[in-house]
């Protein structure tokens, strides 16, 4: 064949070992996003880390609560629980916070939370038309 049809069309010269070379790597590849995040006004510095998929369809899960056939989405929940799922140690790669300090960060300085929440949103590719179809499932407002 003429070297520019491989150049133009290379998905034709994909084979069965070649495509299975390329599962496997998609498969193998650490694709996990890693930035650290001062947070001066803690005194401490957090790794947020991208989500999968998966983790990012439970977190939409847990954001939403049906009350009496009616579908309510915690905005305050929604910020706190994707700190609380991508916020690591970055010297021993622990989880910093469970979901149990969700009440907690509640009570914490906003701006610190937005930047964790921004850097999260960018890792993971959260967009504000995704946050906002979030939180437009809700049935009605939730103050």
């Amino acid at each position: 064949m003429p070297p520019e049809l491989y150049s133009t069309t290379p998905a034709l010269f994909l084979t069965y070992e070649t495509t299975m070379g390329l599962r496997d790597k998609i498969a193998t590849a650490d694709d996990t996003r890693r930035q650290q995040v001062p947070c001066p006004e803690w005194g401490v510095t957090l790794e947020v880390r991208s989500i999968t998929n998966r983790q990012k369809a439970d977190w939409e899960v847990r954001c939403a609560t049906v009350r009496k056939g009616k579908t309510k989405v915690d905005p305050h929940r929604l910020k706190a629980d994707l700190i609380v799922t991508t916020c690591y140690d970055p010297f021993d790669g622990s989880r910093v916070f469970t979901y149990d300090d969700i009440p907690m960060l509640a009570e914490r300085n906003a701006a610190v939370l937005e930047r964790l929440f921004d850097v999260a949103c960018d890792l993971t590719g959260i967009t504000q038309r995704d946050e906002g179809d979030i939180l437009g499932k809700s049935d009605e407002a939730t103050p």
